[in-house]
């Protein structure tokens, strides 16, 4: 109550825990197969949740009254970033309680005003297990540090080698992975046949030089166990400032979406709230990412920034505050000044707030990225020309990340293009993590306008752009942009609501484009690339294709467009379709005039000639909702092809689907067909999915409520969607499961 009034009141963004505060208790089972069911080799645990202290407008409660919380509903991410700092368990220290945690506040004193030092370096330890993965986590950890060893060889990992070798050394952040409890690590060794332990009892004698510790470490930080490692990491030792781990069984994964926000100056409790945002809770995958993401805590204070390399800044706050490290003093107060002041390789940091204000990036490679998300800071244009120009040969270093850009009217040359970007004259920037919306141009590009330059896109958000008569959401002039990750959608145009391209080449990797009027039109000479894409609910069609165009098409679903149908070929154009989805679109599904087509492996409705080919009803999760998951009983599921060979050309599926999932899956079977990839490796025979077959349904049981038994009693009245008046009997199974998810009966 006491945090939930200040967040109200005094508008906090982060708390720390000092000393035996209450603990929020969780229980779950660990669902590590996402199946909803606690299978045989899945535990019931029990562990504390500093989430519960983040997450202010979520609903935590306790079904069976014992005192501990089983469901979390509702708005369930963090509100604000939380620590815990707690002493009182720690007997093996040679410190007393208050001695810990006023040594801890000295020195982190010291590391505020830069007079501990920062050594730019970091180490990876890998044990056994997870050494295949050691260049992923190498990866993310150099998304901070330019120096990061690491070590990942299985006869150097080992106990002896991490108490001798690495602790005693000085790194700025440890990142070790090794199985382990609360109160120990334990080590593979000789070829991985033995284990070794290392023991909380040994970093009192060893008082580890190291300042931040990610413990990729099972229950290293159950804070609430005597003598934990987590908390004597960070207080019976004279050097750690903070520790990241699991207070269960699980640890971080997705280290890029921590490590990459606190190159920013981001502070740590920050880039969790952010990586949490990323990685839990935020899919199909829910139950697996509760378990293994549900115990992470930060130990220590959260709103330390682990990097004081200022050199290489320029700081832009609208309000003009200054920042009390006195890193700069008087931070300019607009986005051009700051790109204006800016030498090669700068970064322009922007903190939250809105920049009325149009912006040129005048040939500079320097990032301009705000310190936050775009939902925080926004350039609005006060429709006084484009938001964002590009237009002096700035190339892939030239980087804009994290803004909203909106209220811009397309003033670019020539005929008042652009009105949210402008790209012209070979600039080919990185735009990144950016809201495009509500922007206007008189004639092309309202969102996006591309004049012979080739950006690459990777999480942007193009929406509501209006008016112009080319290219509502992106205009594309003998451009060649690459879009990854990225939304096109509602956004109106008179032709190529989405996208419009004429003599472009295209990749799409990763896009949904939906809502427009019209998804895709090319024309003159345009080659698109599209690998998991979704093209759905457009009005005017979903890819209008014309004169010598040419389209190649893997893992795409265009569902539910209208007017001129999934795809409208003419005038010379050629199109290659592997795994791929047409569904539902108004008129035909396939149009072709004076053009060619090869179709393989792909689910046309109406049917197509060509190997693998089918013409069956897809069975959506629900497509009612806007859910074009496959269900289980789609006959889409196993039905693609990984590689084949077409006129010569060799094709293969993309290595994972438009949700990050790995494609196929399982490993060992074929690919799915459309954009998303089902975890089954073959459809589910029998009864169809009954959210689809039931018509009417009633089941009761009495006495109820009850004490030891009931009876059950139903009926079904069940008719087949192909044949609606047949009335059919159906199998049925029912599954009791109690409150907690558990499997009855």
């Amino acid at each position: 109550d006491i945090i939930i009034d200040y967040y109200n009141t005094e508008e906090i963004v982060s708390a720390t825990l000092i000393g035996n505060l209450p603990s929020a208790w969780f229980e779950m089972f660990e669902d590590w197969n996402n199946n909803g069911i606690q299978d045989p080799d899945e535990d019931w645990v029990d562990f504390p949740i500093d989430l519960f202290y983040s997450d202010l407008d979520g609903n935590w409660m306790d079904m069976d009254s014992n005192g501990i919380y089983d469901l979390h509903e509702g708005s369930v991410h963090p509100d604000i970033s939380l620590g815990r700092i707690k002493a009182d368990n720690l007997d093996l220290s040679s410190y007393t309680e208050p001695e810990m945690i006023n040594n801890y506040f000295s020195r982190n004193h010291l590391f505020r005003n830069e007079s501990l030092g920062n050594p730019n370096n970091a180490l990876a330890y890998i044990d056994d297990d997870w050494a295949a993965m050691s260049g992923i986590f190498l990866n993310a950890l150099e998304n901070l540090y330019s120096n990061v060893e690491l070590i990942d060889d299985i006869n150097t990992t080992t106990a002896e080698d991490y108490r001798t070798n690495r602790l005693p050394e000085t790194f700025g952040f440890i990142q070790v992975h090794a199985h382990s409890s609360a109160l120990h690590n334990s080590f593979f060794q000789n070829n991985g046949s033995q284990t070794e332990n290392f023991y909380n009892h040994e970093l009192q004698v060893i008082n580890p030089n190291s300042y931040f510790y990610n413990l990729f470490a099972c229950s290293n930080a159950h804070f609430e166990t005597a003598d934990n490692m987590g908390s004597l990491y960070l207080l019976a030792n004279d050097h750690c400032l903070g520790t990241i781990g699991s207070t269960k069984a699980g640890s971080m994964l997705g280290f890029e979406d921590f490590y990459e926000p606190l190159y920013f100056r981001v502070s740590i409790g920050e880039a969790f709230r952010q990586w949490w945002q990323q990685n839990v809770d935020t899919g199909e995958d829910t139950m697996w990412e509760r378990s293994w993401f549900y115990g992470m805590v930060i130990l220590g204070d959260p709103n330390l920034k682990v990097s004081y390399d200022t050199s290489n800044f320029i700081y832009i706050d609208v309000s003009n505050l200054g920042f009390e490290d006195g890193s700069q003093e008087f931070p300019f107060n607009t986005i051009q000044e700051g790109i204006d002041a800016a030498e090669f390789g700068n970064v322009v940091l922007v903190e939250d707030g809105i920049y009325y204000e149009n912006i040129n990036f005048i040939g500079k490679a320097i990032i301009v990225k705000s310190i936050n998300e775009y939902e925080n800071c926004i350039i609005d244009g006060s429709q006084n020309g484009t938001v964002v120009t590009f237009e002096n040969g700035e190339d892939s270093n030239s980087m804009l990340s994290g803004f909203t850009i909106t209220n811009g009217l397309g003033n670019g040359s020539p005929n008042h293009t652009g009105g949210g970007i402008y790209c012209g004259y070979h600039s080919d920037p990185t735009l990144q993590d950016l809201l495009i919306i509500n922007n206007y141009a008189p004639t092309r590009g309202g969102g996006i306008y591309l004049f012979y330059s080739d950006p690459t896109l990777e999480n942007v958000k193009i929406t509501e752009n209006h008016f112009p008569t080319f290219g509502g959401g992106i205009f594309c002039f003998y451009s060649d942009p690459i879009l990854k990750d990225t939304v096109i959608s509602g956004n109106q145009s008179y032709i190529g609501g989405g996208i419009f391209c004429e003599h472009s080449n295209l990749v799409l990797i990763n896009v949904t484009i939906k809502n427009n009027a019209l998804g895709i039109y090319c024309e003159n000479y345009s080659n698109l690339s599209l690998s998991n894409v979704s093209i759905l609910n457009n009005s005017n069609g979903g890819i209008y294709c014309k004169n010598y165009s040419n389209l190649k098409l893997s893992n795409v679903s265009i569902l539910n467009n209208s007017y001129y149908g999934g795809i409208y070929c003419i005038q010379n154009s050629n199109f290659t379709l592997l795994n791929c989805i047409l569904w539902n679109d108004s008129s035909a599904e396939i149009f072709l005039q004076d053009s060619s087509i090869d179709v393989v492996y792909s689910n046309i409705r109406g049917g197509w000639v060509g190997e693998g080919n089918i013409d069956s009803d897809p069975f959506f999760v629900n497509p009612d909702e806007g859910d074009f998951h496959l269900s289980d009983y789609s006959p889409c599921i196993g039905a693609g092809i990984d590689e084949i060979e077409i006129n010569g050309t060799w094709y293969f599926t993309p290595e994972f689907d438009l949700e990050g999932n790995p494609r196929p899956n399982p490993a060992g079977s074929m690919p799915d067909m459309g954009a998303y990839e089902n975890p089954l490796g073959e459809p589910q025979v029998g009864t169809e999915n009954c959210q689809s077959s039931i018509v009417n349904f009633h089941l009761y049981n009495y006495p109820n409520p009850f004490n030891t038994t009931t009876t059950i009693y139903f009926t079904t009245e069940s008719t087949s969607l192909r044949n609606a008046s047949a009335w059919q009997a159906e199998n049925t199974e029912i599954c009791i499961y109690n409150l907690k998810g558990q499997k009855v009966k």
